[in-house]
């Protein structure tokens, strides 16, 4: 049997305190051919040190990208890290979870028999993700299965964040016509899945492969909330000025997101798409709609959120 390589690109910054734990349970997995890419976007703690020590610990296993660009975002060193690659697969991993032995073998074998599956093998883009279990600072106490929706399609793409980079698994079809880094695609994982499924094939596999490390210094936390419903109502009606803001700003940023999209891919997407595309941008620019029709279109296009309180937040602001 021929085994693939995977890179594993690893976006590191300040994570002193859980990246040797991380690196550590990657090089635990039962699929053997793969490596670690690792770029530092400037850390200021021992993150630069501890990393040098496992490069030169498994040079075979364990690169460090060094250049002298400073990116200051997730999305933008992701970026450079996908410009470093050139494996047929590469899986991206955050500096603070923690991955199960199996991690990558359940994921390559289901890439391998999509891609086996598809009429044009070589060149159909193809996106694989997997489940996590949610676990506190120290990896105990699990709080239930991330993702708990499955999104798989392009509407509720456009308007969740809802494939997680760190259990994704991508091939060199994907992620070789990405290009470059721009401002408007936000996190790397949201613009990857559109472009996944505009152009290929996305699929969920419904089996846990990594605990999600939740703690006071995640970038993105889990969607659990273990605040009563009616206390998140009254949270948000009573919420300051500033956090509205933020979530208006949430709303504008979505939309230049697909603006972008379609500026970059309108003439190779399929009509069903660019029609699903055109209309989020529409609903979300609030062009040629009075209220009541944002909000029906809002529903019946699939752009509504599946969370109560996120979907009220988008018809108060839509």
């Amino acid at each position: 049997m021929n085994y693939p390589l995977v890179e594993i690109l690893l976006a590191s910054y300040n994570g002193e305190k859980y990246i040797s734990e991380q690196i550590n349970s990657i090089l635990k997995q039962d699929y053997e051919n793969f490596k670690i890419l690792i770029r530092d976007d400037g850390s200021t703690d021992k993150t630069p040190e501890i990393i040098s020590e496992f490069e030169r610990d498994y040079p075979d296993k364990i690169k460090i990208i060094r250049d002298n660009k400073t990116c200051k975002s997730p999305g933008a060193n992701f970026f450079e890290l996908i410009r470093n690659a050139n494996a047929e697969y590469i899986m991206f991993s955050d500096q603070d979870d923690y991955w199960l032995p199996q991690k990558i073998s359940v994921t390559l074998k289901n890439m391998l028999r999509l891609e086996n599956g598809s009429p044009n093998k070589n060149n159909t883009p193809v996106l694989v993700y997997a489940d996590s279990e949610i676990v506190d600072a120290d990896l105990k106490n699990p709080q239930g299965v991330f993702i708990n929706e499955h999104y798989q399609k392009f509407s509720e793409l456009l308007s969740h964040y809802c494939v997680t980079g760190c259990l994704m698994m991508i091939n060199k079809a994907l992620y070789k016509n990405l290009g470059e880094y721009k401002s408007e695609m936000g996190l790397h994982d949201r613009w990857i899945a559109l472009y996944a499924c505009a152009m290929g094939i996305i699929y969920h596999v419904p089996e846990v492969v990594m605990l999600y490390r939740q703690h006071s210094e995640n970038v993105i936390g889990s969607e659990i909330d273990k605040v009563t419903s009616l206390q998140r109502i009254k949270n948000f009606i009573t919420a300051p000025t500033k956090k509205i803001a933020s979530f208006k700003y949430e709303m504008l940023k979505g939309l230049n997101m697909a603006k972008l999209f379609k500026s970059l891919y309108e003439k190779n997407l399929r009509p069903e798409i660019l029609n699903e595309l055109n209309n989020f941008i529409n609903l979300y620019s609030k062009t040629g709609m009075n209220k009541f029709s944002r909000v029906n279109n809002l529903i019946k296009s699939g752009y509504i959120h599946k969370d109560f309180i996120t979907a009220l937040k988008q018809i108060i602001f839509i």
